[in-house]
C-alpha cells in the first residue's frame, strides 16, 4: 500500500496477517510517517495530558499532583485511572480548662477513578484554631457538574471539659469503594484531657489517664487514615516539608488525632501526650516534664497539610494547638 508519496509494506487483503485499519500492515517506518509526516495520532484514545497543583513529583511509575491551595486539576483526553486523596483540616485543641482536649484529625477520602476525562476542582480546608477553638473545614475535589464529588469534612473542635475531639463531626462511616473513616474524642479524667480522634478506622482518642499527678503522660491522639503506601511519605521527600514526609511515614497517614493536655501543679513534672500517627499535634503539659526539654503548656499544631488535629493546652496558661490544613493529591501511571 502507499501512504503520502511513501511506498509501505506490501499490503494484505482484510483477512492477512498483519491486517490493519487500512487493510494493509504497517511497518514502524509508516507508523513514524504517519505520526510525523501528517501530525496525527493514531490511537487518540492513548493520547491525554494533566496539568495542575502546587508541585508535582514523579515516583515508581507514578506522577503525583499536590494541591496546598486552590487549583485546578486540567485534562486533555482521558486518563485510565487516577488515585485521589482529599483530606479535611485538622480541629484545633482545646485551651486549657483546666485541661484541653485534642482536636479531631480531618476526615480522609481515597479512591480510584476510572476514565477520568474532566477537570477536578481543588478546594482545600483550613484546620481550626485554637482560641477562639474552631473546627476545620472540608476539603472537596469538585467536577464542573458536581461541586462536592468528592468531599472529606474537617475535624471537631478538642472536646471542652477535658474531652476529645471526633475525627469530625459527623461520625460514622460510609459506604463505597474509599476509606473514608472515623474515630471519637477520648474521654476525660480530672486533669486530663482526652486525646482527639484519628481517621482512622476506630481510630479513637485515648482517655485522658485518671489522678493524673505530677508523673503520669498525657492521653495520645488516634491514628490517621492510612493510605497503603500509594501516598507514602517519603515520595514526596523532593518537594513537601520534612515534618509533612515524617507524618506520613510509609503508610501514607493523614487525620491523626491531637493528643490531650494534663495538668500538674507548677513546677510539677508530667510528660505531654503524643499527637496520632498521621500529623496530630502533641499535647501541652507542665514544661518540667521527665522526658527533657520543654513542650510548654501550649498544645502542638497539627501537621500542616496533613489534616492532624491540633493538640490540647495545660490550663496555667496554656494555648491549643491549631489544626493543620488539609491537601487534595492526584496520582496516575506514567
Amino acid at each position: 500500500m502507499t501512504i503520502g508519496k511513501r511506498k509501505g509494506a506490501a499490503a494484505q487483503g482484510a483477512g492477512g496477517t498483519g491486517g490493519n485499519k487500512f487493510g494493509g500492515s504497517l511497518s514502524k517506518n509508516d507508523h513514524w510517517y504517519i505520526q510525523q509526516a501528517f501530525g496525527l495520532v493514531e490511537n487518540p484514545g492513548s493520547g491525554w495530558s494533566a496539568t495542575g497543583g502546587n508541585s508535582t513529583v514523579e515516583s515508581g511509575g507514578n506522577k503525583y499532583h499536590v494541591f496546598t491551595t486552590p487549583g485546578t486539576f486540567a485534562i486533555t483526553g482521558s486518563i485510565p485511572s487516577v488515585d485521589i486523596v482529599v483530606v479535611g483540616g485538622g480541629g484545633g485543641g482545646y485551651p486549657g480548662n483546666p485541661a484541653g482536649g485534642g482536636g479531631g484529625g480531618g476526615g480522609v477520602y481515597i479512591r480510584t477513578l476510572s476514565d477520568q476525562a474532566v477537570d477536578l476542582i481543588a478546594t482545600i480546608g483550613e484546620g481550626g484554631n485554637p482560641n477562639p477553638n474552631t473546627a476545620g473545614e472540608a476539603s472537596i475535589l469538585a467536577t464542573p457538574t458536581a461541586p462536592e464529588a468528592y468531599k472529606a469534612p474537617g475535624g471537631s473542635i478538642g472536646g471542652s471539659d477535658n474531652n476529645g475531639g471526633n475525627s469530625y463531626p459527623t461520625g460514622g462511616q460510609s459506604a463505597g469503594p474509599y476509606l473514608y473513616q472515623h474515630g471519637s474524642g477520648g474521654a476525660s479524667n480530672g486533669d486530663s484531657g482526652g486525646g482527639g480522634g484519628g481517621s482512622g478506622e476506630a481510630a479513637n482518642g485515648e482517655a485522658g489517664p485518671s489522678s493524673p499527678g505530677c508523673s503520669a503522660t498525657g492521653a495520645d491522639g488516634g491514628t490517621g487514615m492510612g493510605s497503603g503506601g500509594k501516598f507514602a511519605g517519603p515520595i514526596f521527600a523532593p518537594i513537601m516539608p520534612t515534618d509533612f514526609v515524617d507524618a506520613l511515614g510509609p503508610a501514607g497517614r493523614f487525620g491523626g488525632g491531637g493528643a490531650g493536655a494534663i495538668r500538674c501543679a507548677p513546677g510539677g513534672a508530667n510528660t505531654p501526650g503524643s499527637g496520632g500517627e498521621g500529623g496530630g499535634g502533641r499535647g501541652g503539659a507542665e514544661p518540667n516534664h521527665p522526658g527533657g526539654g520543654d513542650p510548654g503548656r501550649n498544645g502542638g499544631g497539627g501537621v500542616a497539610n496533613t489534616g492532624g488535629g491540633g493538640g490540647g493546652a495545660h490550663s496555667y496558661g496554656g494555648v491549643g494547638g491549631a489544626g493543620g490544613d488539609g491537601v487534595v493529591i492526584i496520582r496516575y501511571a506514567t
